[in-house]
Order: structure tokens, then C-alpha cells, then sequence
């Protein structure tokens, strides 16, 4: 199976690092994040490697290079304009075999997912798409009342609510490919919300491993804290 890793983003929430670094390469302990990801990829049988570059790209491919170094075999997918999380995919049409299911993530997610639970938990007989979804727990730092009609019905201290995130992570067999417009913006969000609003079947699977998204500085001061929790390989089933 391959995976194609979204990393043409400018990181602007995560400047000053990224002015002169790509996210993907911002370093958690002694690695970048993307190559984080590329070895867990391959932790999990996945070594064949699309990087979908924007932004700093050519710092990207002088570091990877063919990915030989990192036990993978990594081409890369250019963007010449932004093309959001889904846009370059349509560039993928020919080197993908019909019907050929294929990983997709962004290139700023940390996760100890089980790769080869959810390649198995997918069924192409049943959706051309399943997305990652994480479970966030949130508690309220007041309590919340509950009104109807002007009444006070009930005060609840604190609670908790639960809701699922899109994890970034994603399952899509090569047909789909046909549904992304060429050299035009467009999301995976984009994509599923379609396939919904047209009545076909969207599976989820759910990230219970560790996830984390480098979406500013505190996240990666998070990852840092204890990076060898991210950076030590799992085993190769």
C-alpha cells in the first residue's frame, strides 16, 4: 500500500519556525516530524511514499531525498499554487492502479495509529473513503444551566462534553480520484461533505492510539516535552 503525505502547507500559524522551515521538518527531540511519520509508515509495512510538497518543498527533497536513508521509497507531488488537502491528489491519477486503495495524512500529525488495524478495517466493497476520528473530551470551567421557556430545568457543575475531531488521516481508494477537480483549491473536508451530500457511504475509523496535531507553538513544545514517545518505532508486525 502507499501513503501520500500532505506537506505543501506555509505553517503560518506555527511562525516564526516555519519563515525559513517547513512544518514538516520542525524537529520533535532529535527527528523531524516528517520523518516521524515516514518510520511509522514503515513500522507498519507502508514504504512506498508520495510527499506532497508547497512551501520550502526543495528543503523537503534535499533531506529525503529518495527516502532510501529512511527505508522508504519516497517521490514527490509539486505544487505550484496552494491546492488545500485534497487538490494535489488529482495528480496522483497516474501512478495509482484502478481501484488501488492508498494512506493519505498531513504532514504535521503525530500518532502511534495502528496502520495495519485500519488498512483492515477498511472495505472498499462498502465506502471509496474512510476518515480518521478522534474522540475529544472537553470539561466545562463553569457550570451550565439548562433553559427552556425562561424555566431553569437543570444545573449541571463542570460537565464534560464529547465530541469527534477529523484525526487527518485518511483511507481512499484511487477512483476518488476522478472527483477531485484538477489544479484547483480543494479540501478532504471538501470531498467527504460531497460524497455525503450526494448519499454515499463515508466510513470512520476511530484514532485511539496517541494523536497529536502540530497546529501552534504549544503543540510542539508538547511533543517536545517527551519526544522519545513519538520517535521510538513500533514494532513491524
Amino acid at each position: 500500500m502507499k501513503a501520500v503525505i500532505l506537506a505543501g502547507g506555509h505553517g503560518t500559524r506555527l511562525r516564526p519556525y516555519t519563515f525559513v522551515v517547513p512544518k514538516p521538518l520542525l524537529p520533535v527531540g532529535d527527528k523531524p516530524v516528517l520523518q516521524i511519520i515516514v518510520e511509522h509508515l514503515g513500522s507498519h509495512g507502508i514504504h512506498e511514499i508520495v510527499v506532497a510538497t508547497g512551501y520550502l518543498g526543495e528543503l523537503i527533497k534535499s533531506y529525503f531525498k529518495d527516502g532510501s536513508a529512511y527505508g522508504a521509497q519516497i517521490s514527490y507531488l509539486d505544487e505550484t499554487k496552494p491546492l488545500g488537502t485534497a487538490g494535489p491528489l488529482a495528480m496522483l491519477r497516474e501512478r495509482l492502479s484502478p481501484g488501488e486503495p492508498f494512506v493519505v495524512m498531513n504532514g504535521d500529525i503525530l500518532t502511534k495509529l495502528d496502520f495495519t488495524r485500519v488498512i483492515h478495517h477498511h472495505s472498499p466493497d462498502r465506502t471509496d473513503l474512510s476518515i480518521g476520528v478522534k474522540r475529544l473530551e472537553q470539561q466545562s470551567p463553569y457550570g451550565v444551566l439548562r433553559i427552556e421557556d425562561g424555566r431553569l430545568l437543570e444545573v449541571r457543575e463542570k460537565p464534560i462534553s464529547v465530541e469527534y475531531i477529523n484525526a487527518g488521516i485518511y483511507l481512499v481508494n484511487e477512483r476518488v480520484l476522478q472527483e477531485i477537480p484538477e489544479d484547483t483549491y480543494y479540501t478532504m473536508p471538501d470531498l467527504v461533505n460531497m460524497r455525503l451530500e450526494q448519499g454515499r457511504p463515508v466510513d470512520v475509523f476511530t484514532v485511539d492510539e496517541p494523536w497529536l496535531a502540530l497546529e501552534g507553538p504549544q503543540h510542539l513544545e508538547e511533543a517536545n516535552r517527551e519526544p522519545e514517545h513519538w520517535t521510538t518505532p513500533g514494532e513491524r508486525p
